[in-house]
């Protein structure tokens, strides 16, 4: 057996493993899957006539997810287009986050797989906010892709077209994070921390302006999101542990490289 075919012997299995939660409980608990599922639902009534007064809203982005789960519906009945939909969804966030990780570090990431698919199923899935979710799949496959002087850069603007249509947010993080990338490159090493504080700097002008501009809540549980080991804090502080621990993981991890 060749080695492309062992490690695609490899990912296949990985991914069995990985969508086990999707399929072991009778109906999958995933904060807003059920307003998703509800509004496919009425959408094929709509669609029918079977809807009087209702009308579909026409936006470009925020869809991509439901426009996936009603054709799911049309084919295959609510319960499975659920699975199947939700399913898809892990998948791309998963291998999508496995590859930019590949992609920066040089190497198949396999030891950080158990971390990848806790933030696979952390608190982004738990809240059911799945739009976000594939457009930050896709993004950060998108990343791999425009790796500095990689042949297939072309690819990321068309993931980055269809992960427009899911959410927003997430493209324009990952066209921030490229222009970043980029400048970096172009600077001499160790005019770079300049621009990392210009980076941050900037942030927190950018926050001080929302605060004043809009209501906002702030707490100390935010300085745990930004290493993003928050994904495991779901359910209250009992999950606290969990996160603290991932955050010391991933520290070892970046020491380590």
């Amino acid at each position: 057996m060749s080695g492309l075919a062992k490690r695609t012997m490899v990912c296949a299995m990985l991914s069995i493993v990985l969508l086990a939660p999707c399929v072991w409980q009778p109906r999958i608990e995933a904060g807003d899957l059920g307003s998703h599922v509800y509004n496919a639902w009425l959408a094929q009534l709509i669609e029918r006539g079977q809807a009087p007064g209702l009308r579909l809203a026409q936006q470009s982005n925020n869809i991509l997810f439901d426009l996936l789960l009603g054709g799911l519906m049309r084919a295959y009945g609510a319960l499975a287009a659920q699975r199947i939909a939700v399913s898809l969804a892990v998948l791309i966030f998963f291998w999508g986050a496995f590859a930019f990780v590949w992609s920066r570090s040089a190497r198949a990431p396999w030891a950080l797989v158990p971390c990848l698919a806790v933030l696979a199923y952390g608190w982004v899935f738990r809240m059911g906010l799945f739009n976000f979710y594939i457009s930050m799949g896709l993004c950060l496959a998108a990343l791999a892709l425009a790796r500095p002087k990689s042949r297939w850069m072309w690819a990321a603007l068309p993931l980055l077209a269809v992960a427009y249509v899911a959410h927003a947010l997430p493209v324009a993080w990952a066209v921030a994070f490229l222009v970043y990338e980029r400048v970096a490159e172009a600077m001499a090493p160790r005019r770079r921390q300049q621009l990392m504080m210009g980076a941050l700097g900037a942030l927190a002008v950018t926050a001080l302006l929302l605060k004043i501009c809009f209501e906002t809540r702030r707490s100390t549980d935010q300085l745990l999101a930004v290493t993003g080991a928050d994904q495991l804090w779901i359910y209250g502080k009992d999950y606290a542990a969990l996160a603290v621990a991932m955050f010391v993981v991933w520290g070892l991890c970046r020491s380590a490289c």
